[in-house]
């Protein structure tokens, strides 16, 4: 947890960071950053697929 410190200090949003919203805030970021992910992974294969045809 004192490996997180740094990034908890630096973490300034509408929450305080109490270890509760900093957890929420990793599987928020984790979450969206898998969504948008897999969109783009979506997005190329549509567009190698109209290179290829």
């Amino acid at each position: 947890m004192s490996a997180l410190m740094p990034f908890i200090s630096s973490f300034r949003g509408p929450f305080p960071p109490t270890p509760e919203n900093v957890w929420l805030a990793i599987i928020l970021g984790f979450v969206f950053g898998t969504v948008i992910a897999i969109i783009v992974e979506l997005y190329f294969r549509k567009k190698f697929k109209k290179f290829k045809s």
